[in-house]
């Protein structure tokens, strides 16, 4: 398994239009500054901004949007790539 945040093509100008990726699915899509992705050892220090607690041992990847413009925009937590 791969992801892939991609900047989609047309006519969205800033804040970005992001897709979130990952074999050929698409997990998510958000119109915001950016996407943070992080480990459960940097959920805190690197993903400070809104993203879950994690206990370092687990195997799992964050994927936090960064000012997203729709409220329904949440932080994901994926399995490891």
């Amino acid at each position: 398994m791969t992801l892939f945040p991609s900047l989609l093509e047309g006519s969205c100008t800033p804040p970005a239009c992001l897709e979130l990726r990952s074999n050929g699915e698409v997990w998510t899509s958000s119109r915001g500054d950016g996407l943070i992705i992080s480990t459960p050892t940097g959920s805190l220090a690197i993903d400070g901004g809104g993203g879950p607690i994690l206990h370092p041992g687990i195997e799992c990847i964050v994927v936090n949007p960064i000012c997203p413009m729709s409220l329904s925009s949440r932080p994901l937590v994926v399995p490891p790539v």
